[in-house]
Parts: C-alpha cells; structure tokens; sequence
C-alpha cells in the first residue's frame, strides 16, 4: 500500500491516494532516473574514457482515473495541477516517505470518453526525491549529543550525532547521494580570523578569512545551483556578499552518504591550547539538509 498527496505552489493539499473521488492508474518517474554518460575514444585500444556523467531531470507522468462527480472532480484536480506552475508530490510506501518537486507541462484527458482519465506530466527540474522534513545538527564546543524529535517513537528524540571530542559533530546520512546543505554560524562574541569548518572523512576545508562581530550571523548554502555565502550584522536589515573571503584552498561542504564527520576552528590557534579551545566558544555553528535519494 502508498499514499499520494499533491500540494499546490500556495500550499493548498489533496490526498489522491487514497480518495474516492479518484483511482491512481498509474505512476511514472518513481523509480531512479536515466544517467547521460559520454565518453573519449582510446586511439590504440578498444573502448574509452569516461569524460562526463549527469543526471539530468526527472520526469513524473500520473495516471488518475477521475470518479464521479466527473467534472467537479476534473476542476479541483486544476487547481492543483496548474499548467507550468510549481507542484509538490508526497509518497509514501512501506519503505519511504518522501518529496519530488517540479513544474507542471502537461494536462490531458479525453472529454468524451466513457470513464476520464488525466494524464499529467511533470518535470522536476532537481532529479532528486528529497526527505520531506529537514534534518538539523548543531556544532558547539560544549555540546554532547543531538537530537531531532520528529518521527520518532517513544522514548522521545533520537540520538543523530554524538561529540567524539571539542567541537566535532557525526552526521549519518540515509540517503542515496550526496546533498548540499545550509550552514548558519552564529557569533556569540567577536571572532578572530579565520573561521574553518573541517570535512575530516574527505580531509577537505573550507575556510572564510574574515573575522565576524558580536551576535553576526554567516550563511553557508552549498547545495548545487545555490552556493552562496552571505553575512548579516546584527541589527542589520540587508546581506553581504561574502563569496569573496572563502579561501582559494576551500572545497564546499557536502553532506555524503554514510557517515560525515565535521569538526571546526576559530583563529589560528591549535586546538590542543586552552586559547584554541576558548576560541570554539566564541560561535554556534548549525546545519541544515535533506537527505536526497533515486527512487522509492
């Protein structure tokens, strides 16, 4: 058994499955989308060399039966799926409940047939299905353990990380690619330079060469098509642009699946000085993502 829920650009939901007033013939794009994959032929050798591959969109194609009353049934389906406008559709089986976004590019159905049917295709532009709840961890120096309390059966809350030492934060991520994410750091006090945030399995850095002011706030979104890096003052009512103080050295920070482990460094510091340590003190480092998967 699933469950299907569509829900609209202004946020207004219908349940399709299940629903009397309609039958789900079929559904199309569920499963992981196709992978274009060029390559470069060897001059001395058979076969080549792989030089590209990308996923590039997602193509969902439903199939929905429409009940009576026919036609006021078809009209409240419009209002859902409206041509070249946003969309959202919620699965869920036995196994996954997740979220595909897209853009509708077609509504058809025979007017005069015996029993109507639409036909409605959508293109989602993120070849992803995305978890439907946001995952969020917060990365300090006196922190212990994390806990996301949604979804979760008693007792309440779920461990999703815990502090091997002084500002390090494990992250397990369930799905099937890697996904971006949304970093807030938050100066509690004013900062030395840099700021570093540590991906310690790929043994990459990224590094801002700035230093914050008191109850500021830095943004990090580093999921594809999106990377930016912005800096709020406190008080201030407009961002700065600070894609200019990342480090020429830096790699963005991806969240990948299986286990991620993330540690920090304010000012120069080493970690092991008690001024090290007295520095991590000085920001609250948050990060929000969603898990990202192929197919259900």
């Amino acid at each position: 058994m699933y469950s299907l829920r569509v829900e609209n650009e202004n946020g207004g939901e219908l349940m399709l499955q299940p629903n009397s007033n309609y039958t789900i013939g079929h559904i199309e794009g569920l499963n992981p989308p196709p992978a274009a994959i060029s390559g470069i032929s060897l001059p001395v050798s058979d076969g080549q060399i792989l030089s590209n591959s990308r996923i590039d969109t997602r193509h969902i194609v439903l199939t929905i039966y429409i009940n009576n009353p026919v036609e006021t049934n078809r009209i409240i389906l419009y209002e859902y799926f409206r041509v070249k406008r946003l969309v959202r559709l919620f699965f869920k089986n036995g196994a996954r409940d997740l979220m595909a976004e897209g853009y509708v590019e077609t509504f058809e159905f025979d007017l005069f047939s015996m029993r109507q049917a639409a036909q409605i295709s959508i293109r989602c532009v993120n070849p992803y299905l995305l978890s439907k709840i946001d995952k969020r961890a917060e990365l300090r120096f006196n922190t212990e353990s994390f806990e996301y309390p949604f979804e979760i059966p008693d007792p309440p809350g779920e461990i999703m990380s815990e502090r091997k030492r002084h500002g390090v934060l494990t992250l397990k991520n369930e799905g099937d690619v890697e996904s971006g994410c949304l970093i807030r750091i938050k100066a509690l006090r004013a900062t030395p330079t840099p700021i570093r945030i540590f991906d310690e399995v790929s043994n990459t850095s990224m590094t801002i060469g700035q230093s914050m002011s008191k109850n500021s706030t830095l943004t990090i979104d580093t999921k594809p098509g999106q990377r930016s890096i912005s800096y709020n003052a406190y008080n201030s009512k407009s961002a700065i642009n600070w894609v200019k103080y990342l480090t020429i050295d830096s790699k963005w920070i991806t969240i990948k699946p299986g286990v991620n482990v993330f540690a920090y460094q304010v000012g120069n510091d080493k970690l092991d000085t008690s001024q090290g340590q007295a520095n991590l003190k000085l920001v609250e480092i948050t990060f929000t993502y969603r898990e990202n998967f192929l197919g259900v």
